[in-house]
């Protein structure tokens, strides 16, 4: 069996969750730091010092591009010179043109929750975040295909549904899973794609039931506390997601409109973007093809 040590390493986000998760990965084949960080003077302060204890690093692997897991990537990678592995889904997330895309998503967002005649509160703090954003990430213009990463005790899992090229690392002699966003203690974590267009609640839960399929000791999620009993963890996020679709299939066979069902059934702060997807995807199950309607809209 072989030695795998794992250090996390928590840097300080300015909103909800407040913090992020990066680790330290040592193996007898290299050490790996899975994730980093937004790109602030101490959160790079404290990846490199850490690295610098632990024995410098071979390479960098990305859970997802969501910036507060790559912000900083592109800089730690230079310092140390190692190679940045991600799924081929992320690369136009974390590229240069990172803001451009940013604001055509942001827009197609509020163009969307225009639509559905939700609260313009919600949508405009999603347009705020645009200038605070394109501070905290340095664009990752090289990166390796995850699939090009052989480690014989890492097995990368495809866990699509917060992001559509979302990853863990699942370590076989250990039972341990590193998650990313795709399972965290608190709370679901499917963003609805406005480029995608697809249904991502219904791919997350995909992605759960692949979980479920995994002896698994451990979770290492990207915020948050290590995980220990991940069965109940998942179970616990599936039959959420199950008594809230009845919950809002129920209100929309009312006839009640989405902002009282925005309002009635996610809690005040609810991630705007983890709305749509539960939203859209009772809209699909009850086979009102929502999907299109809003391709429709977003070709206008």
């Amino acid at each position: 069996m072989s030695e795998i040590n794992i250090k996390i390493i928590k840097t300080n986000f300015s909103f909800p969750p407040y913090h992020i998760n990066a680790y330290l990965i040592k193996t007898k084949w290299g050490n790996f730091l899975f994730d980093t960080s937004i790109k602030t003077e101490t959160s790079i302060e404290t990846i490199i010092n850490t690295i610098k204890e632990n024995g410098e690093i071979d390479g960098i692997i990305l859970s997802h591009g969501h910036l507060d897991h790559a912000g900083c990537s592109a800089i730690i990678s230079d310092k140390f010179d190692v190679p940045i592995y991600v799924s081929l889904e992320e690369k136009e997330r974390i590229s240069s043109d990172f803001n451009l895309r940013m604001k055509r998503r942001i827009n197609k967002i509020i163009k969307i929750a225009d639509y559905l005649g939700l609260d313009k509160n919600n949508t405009q703090k999603e347009y705020e975040k645009i200038n605070y954003y394109r501070n905290i990430l340095t664009p990752i213009d090289f990166c390796f295909n995850i699939d090009r990463l052989n480690i014989p005790d890492f097995k990368i899992l495809r866990l699509p549904g917060h992001t559509n090229g979302s990853i863990g690392i699942y370590i076989t002699s250990k039972k341990i899973l590193l998650s990313g966003d795709a399972l965290l203690e608190d709370g679901i974590s499917p963003f609805f794609d406005p480029d995608l267009l697809e249904n991502s609640i219904l791919t997350y839960e995909n992605s759960l039931n692949t979980l479920k399929n995994l002896e698994i000791t451990q979770i290492l999620p990207g915020h948050g506390n290590p995980i220990y009993n991940a069965q109940k963890t998942i179970q616990k996020h599936t039959n959420y997601i199950h008594s809230n679709r009845e919950r809002i299939k129920s209100l929309l066979q009312q006839n009640i409109d989405f902002t009282t069902i925005y309002n009635t059934v996610f809690p005040k702060n609810y991630n705007l973007l983890i709305a749509l997807s539960e939203i859209i995807g009772a809209l699909e199950e009850l086979q009102i093809p929502i999907l299109q309607n809003l391709k429709d809209l977003l070709s206008e």
